[in-house]
C-alpha cells in the first residue's frame, strides 16, 4: 500500500528566500533581461523552475520580494505560456492547471485575443498585473526550487515539493492506511496531474517490479456530499485518472487506490 507523502521543509541557499506557505525557495534576479525559453532554462539550470504562483497569498508574497528594489511597471517572467485558443493553460513546470490569475490593472489574459508568454507587471508594492508579451521580448527573471531532503528510504517527488513512501506490508483499510502516514507526519498521496500520475506508476513499478501491487492513494468520497476530493488539495484540485470502468460503478466505493 502506498504509506504516504511527507512534505519537505526547505532551508533556502544564500540569495534565496523561503516561502513558507509552499515550503519552496524563491530568487528575483535583478540582470539579465532575457528571453522566456532562456529564462526557463536559466532557472532549471539553477535547480528550479521559472515561477509558479497559485494563489492572492503568494502573488503578494512575489511584489514583497521585488518590493523597492526594482521600478514601477517591470515585469518578470512567470512560468507559462498563453494560447488564447486552448480551454486549458498549464504550468510549465510540472503540468497543473492555471487556476489563479492576478488581473488587477488590465492585463490581457482573461479574453485576451493574444498567444504568448506571460509576465507579472510590478505595479506597486501591493498589486500587480498579469499580461502577456512575444515570448521574444525580453524581462527579469524569478526562480522557484525546492531544497530539502527526503528521509532514508523516501523518494522525492518530481512533481511537487514531497517525499514519497511505498509500504508493501498489506493495509487492507484506507483509514489505517492514512493513521499510519499520520503518525510519522504524513499524509496519503495527492496526485495533481498526468504527469505526477505517470511519475508515480513509474516508481510503483521500480517499488515492485516482480508483482502488481495496489496502493491507496487520498482521494476520497467520506465528505457528506459524497464528493471525491483531495486529502491535502483545495477543492479546484479535479484532477483523476479513473481505470477503464464506468464511474457509476464506484458508487459505493469512497476510499481509492
Amino acid at each position: 500500500m502506498l504509506w504516504g507523502t511527507c512534505s519537505v521543509e526547505s532551508e533556502c541557499s544564500p540569495g534565496w528566500s523561503v516561502n513558507v506557505a509552499s515550503g519552496t525557495c524563491v530568487k528575483v534576479f535583478s540582470q539579465p533581461r532575457i528571453q522566456w525559453e532562456h529564462a526557463k532554462k536559466m532557472c532549471e539550470d539553477e535547480g528550479g523552475y521559472l515561477v509558479k504562483i497559485i494563489d492572492s497569498q503568494m502573488n503578494n508574497y512575489i511584489l514583497g520580494l521585488i518590493g523597492d528594489k526594482f521600478p514601477l511597471q517591470d515585469t518578470f517572467w512567470l512560468g507559462f505560456k498563453y494560447y488564447f485558443d486552448m480551454d486549458t493553460i498549464l504550468w510549465a513546470h510540472d503540468e497543473t492547471k492555471v487556476r489563479y490569475i492576478a488581473n488587477d490593472h488590465g492585463g490581457v489574459l482573461l479574453g485576451g485575443r493574444k498567444t504568448g508568454c506571460a509576465q507579472i507587471k510590478y505595479v506597486n508594492h501591493s498589486s500587480s498585473s498579469w499580461i502577456v508579451e512575444d515570448c521574444q521580448h525580453y524581462a527579469r527573471v524569478i526562480c522557484e526550487r525546492g531544497e530539502g531532503h527526503c528521509p532514508v528510504g523516501w523518494v522525492p517527488s518530481k512533481y511537487s515539493d514531497t517525499c514519497l513512501l511505498f509500504n508493501d506490508n498489506r493495509l487492507h483499510d484506507w483509514q489505517r492506511a492514512r493513521e499510519a502516514c499520520q503518525v510519522i507526519g504524513a499524509d496519503l498521496l495527492t496526485i495533481q496531474s498526468q504527469a505526477m500520475q505517470d511519475f508515480i506508476m513509474d516508481q510503483m513499478s521500480l517499488a515492485s517490479p516482480a508483482r502488481r501491487m495496489r496502493y491507496w492513494i487520498g482521494l476520497n468520497a467520506l465528505n457528506p456530499e459524497g464528493i471525491y476530493t483531495w486529502l491535502d488539495q483545495p477543492p479546484e484540485n479535479d484532477f483523476t485518472s479513473w481505470a477503464n470502468t464506468s464511474i457509476d460503478s464506484l458508487s459505493s466505493a469512497r476510499c481509492i487506490w
